[in-house]
C-alpha cells in the first residue's frame, strides 16, 4: 500500500471507530505499515497531579513506561525540550541532546525498543498542547514517511478528542468565571506569580489569590496547575 493510501485508509477507518480503543487499533495498524511499532499521545502538563480525562494514550513496552515514570525521566526529557513550541516533527537521531543525562535517557529507551523515531507538539485551540511519539525498533527508516507520520498523528488527534466531545466528557463542561477569575487563570497559565498578576491587573496580592481559590472551587479541584488545564479543556481560557 502507497503511503498516502495508509492515510486516506485511516482517515477513513477513525471517522467511524465508536472508541478509544478501535482508534488505537486503526492507528497501530497504520503506523505498522510505515515500519513503526510504538506511539505516544499524551497531554499531561503536570505528571505529579494529572487532570483526570487528560490524554495519556500509549502503545509503547511496559518495560519503558514504568522507568520513565518512576525515574521522572520527563524533566529532563530531551524529546519535550526539543517540541515545546514547534508545530514540525522533531526527528531523535537530529536533536540537540543538552548532557550526558539526556543521552543516557535516550540509550535506554533504545534498549527497550524505542530507537528511533518522530515526535511533534500538536495545538489545538481550548485545549493544552499534545505531545505525540511514534518509533520504530529500528534506526534507520524511511525519511519520506515523516510527513506521513505527522498527517497520522493530526487525524488522531483529532479522532479523540472528537471522541471525548462526544462522550460528555466533563472536562469540556465551562464553569462560570468570572472576568478576573478568568483572567488571573490566564496568567497563571502564562507562568506569572500571584505578585506578577497584581501588578499586571493593577489589583492587590491577596484578590488575585481570592480569584484562584474562587476558580479552583469551582472546578471542585485542588491546585491550580489542575484548574489552568481544566479551564483550557473547557474553553474558558485560551492561553
Amino acid at each position: 500500500m502507497q503511503d498516502f493510501e495508509v492515510v486516506q485508509d485511516f482517515v477513513s477507518r477513525s471517522s467511524r471507530v465508536s472508541s478509544e480503543d478501535e482508534l488505537v487499533e486503526a492507528f497501530d495498524g497504520a503506523i505498522q505499515k510505515l515500519g513503526f511499532n510504538h506511539f505516544s499521545c499524551i497531554s499531561l502538563m503536570d505528571y505529579n497531579n494529572p487532570v483526570p480525562g487528560s490524554l495519556l494514550i500509549t502503545k509503547i513496552p511496559e518495560s519503558w513506561a514504568s522507568r520513565y515514570l518512576d525515574k521522572k525521566y520527563h524533566e529532563n526529557d530531551a524529546v519535550l525540550d526539543a517540541v515545546q513550541n514547534r508545530n514540525i516533527p522533531v526527528v531523535w537521531e537530529n536533536m540537540n541532546v543538552r548532557n550526558r543525562f539526556q543521552k543516557n535517557i535516550l540509550n535506554e529507551a533504545s534498549e527497550c525498543g524505542l530507537k528511533n523515531g518522530i515526535s511533534v507538539q500538536l495545538f489545538v485551540p481550548g485545549f493544552i498542547p499534545t505531545t505525540f511519539s511514534v518509533s520504530s525498533e529500528e534506526s534507520d527508516f524511511d525519511r519520506d514517511s515523516y510527513l506521513i507520520l505527522h498527517l497520522l498523528c493530526v487525524y488522531f488527534h483529532e479522532a479523540v478528542l472528537r471522541l471525548r466531545e462526544e462522550s460528555g466528557n466533563p472536562l469540556f463542561e465551562k464553569k462560570d468565571l468570572t472576568g478576573r477569575e478568568k483572567e488571573c487563570l490566564y496568567w497563571v497559565a502564562s507562568g506569572k506569580s500571584d505578585t506578577d498578576i497584581a501588578d499586571i491587573l493593577n489589583i492587590s496580592k491577596h484578590t488575585v489569590h481570592f480569584h484562584i481559590e474562587n476558580a479552583k472551587r469551582k472546578f471542585n479541584l485542588s491546585t491550580r496547575i489542575q484548574t489552568v488545564v481544566r479551564a483550557i479543556l473547557s474553553c474558558s481560557i485560551i492561553p
